[in-house]
């Protein structure tokens, strides 16, 4: 049997009949259920830069953060950060072929990756990694969006300070704004390679800050105790 094709109204701005209801039906579905969007920072071996590649993203050039997600670039962003985290991330060695294999939330689980996957564990180092949520913002500094940001190898070092920056600032890890943008570093063999660089700009409103205060809370299965 065919079926007709029927024209629903945008859900971009919802009619006044479903402005009532309260997310029925989502009970069950919590921050774990759902893909939470990685920004991350657009390197020489990156497969999103090579347009041979299936994950090629248009535009794309080294330096540049993006979403693997949505595919979105940035020269910067602004973000609000909610949250610290280590996990485990895997690389194909340079030798070897270079390349990201996954981030994983313990040693053990990304050791557990390689055996499941037959990989020779010998062609992968498996690196202690910084794991920033943070609430990622437009370019008028609002509509934030939770994405992670994975932080290893030189970038551990910048993950390192920034938390020493955002704790000197002396109140919740959320309650301030920072632009995230990269610098190129070079190595002892003269290779350039790019590092994410956090720069302060200022504090966060106060209707971002109750936004990333109630985020914080629902991250941890809990609500805002300061909410009646």
């Amino acid at each position: 049997m065919s079926k007709s094709i029927v024209t629903f109204q945008s859900v971009n701005t919802l009619p006044s009949h479903l402005q009532i209801g309260s997310g029925l039906g989502n009970e069950n579905v919590s921050a774990s259920d759902m893909a939470i969007p990685t920004l991350a920072l657009a390197q020489a071996l990156s497969p999103e830069i090579k347009k041979s590649d299936s994950k090629y993203i248009k535009g794309l050039e080294l330096g540049h953060i993006f979403n693997k997600l949505t595919g979105d670039i940035y020269e910067n962003v602004f973000v609000v950060n909610l949250r610290f985290d280590t996990g485990y991330t895997i690389f194909k060695k340079r030798e070897h072929g270079g390349g990201f294999e996954g981030n994983h939330e313990s040693l053990a689980v990304a050791e557990q990756h390689l055996v499941n996957k037959t990989l020779n564990t010998e062609h992968y180092d498996i690196v202690e990694t910084a794991v920033h949520t943070v609430a990622a913002l437009d370019d008028t500094g609002q509509n934030p969006v939770v994405a992670k940001i994975y932080m290893s190898g030189a970038n551990k070092k910048v993950s390192d300070a920034w938390n020493t920056a955002i704790s000197g600032v002396g109140c919740d890890r959320f309650a301030t704004v920072w632009i995230l943008s990269s610098v190129e570093e070079t190595n002892r063999m003269g290779q350039g390679y790019q590092v994410f660089k956090a720069t302060l700009a200022g504090a966060a409103g106060e209707d971002l800050y109750k936004d990333a205060r109630a985020t914080y809370f629902a991250m941890k299965g809990l609500t805002d105790p300061t909410i009646h």
